[in-house]
This record gives structure tokens, sequence and C-alpha cells, in this order.
């Protein structure tokens, strides 16, 4: 009988060594994620919240082109040299109030 309580006092050593271990690579395995998620440039947030729906107002509207269009080569075409260097300064500039968006996209 000693023995067999020998041995169950062993296995019940074991199990708990095997548990303590196990906890120890689990927490050196998250550490060290963790560590390699900061070096590469991540951070824990603890703030997070769900991004919000917001309005894009009423949209029964709908959407259409409007049909007063003009061609902006034709618009462009009939420009002098003068004009034409005034407008590129304007946008070069930041001034791009009024000007075409064709020309302010590049």
């Amino acid at each position: 009988m000693p023995y067999v309580k020998m041995v169950k006092n062993q296995l019940a050593d074991m199990k708990k060594q095997f548990e303590d271990l196990s906890k120890d690579i689990t927490t050196k395995i998250e550490k060290g994620v963790t560590d390699r998620l900061v070096k590469m440039g991540f951070r824990e947030e603890k703030n997070l919240a769900a991004p919000q729906l917001k309005s894009l107002g009423d949209t029964s509207v709908p959407i259409v082109k409007s049909d007063d269009s003009v061609d902006t080569t034709d618009e462009l075409s009939k420009l002098s040299w003068g004009q034409l260097r005034t407008l590129q300064v304007q946008v070069e500039s930041g001034n791009t109030e009024g000007i075409p968006q064709e020309l302010i996209k590049r």
C-alpha cells in the first residue's frame, strides 16, 4: 500500500509540474508574439470601439448628371496663352477655385 500512495503522490506532482510548464510555455509564447508585434510597429489598443454609421443625408434624391455640361477642352481652346498661364499658376499655388477638376487632377 505505501507503494501505491507514493506513486499517486508522484503522479500528482508530475501533473502539477506539467500544468506549470504548459502555463509557462503559453505565457512565453504570448510575450514573444507581443514583443515581435511591438517591434513591427503594432501596439495594443485598449479603447477600441465599433465604427459608427454616418448619415449621408437624404438618399431618396437620385444623383443625375448636369445637362448643361461644357467640354473642358472647348473651354481651354478659347483661352489665350496668358490666361492659360494664369490658370497654371493658380493650380500650382493651390488656388483651385473656379478651375475645372480635369485640370487639377493629374
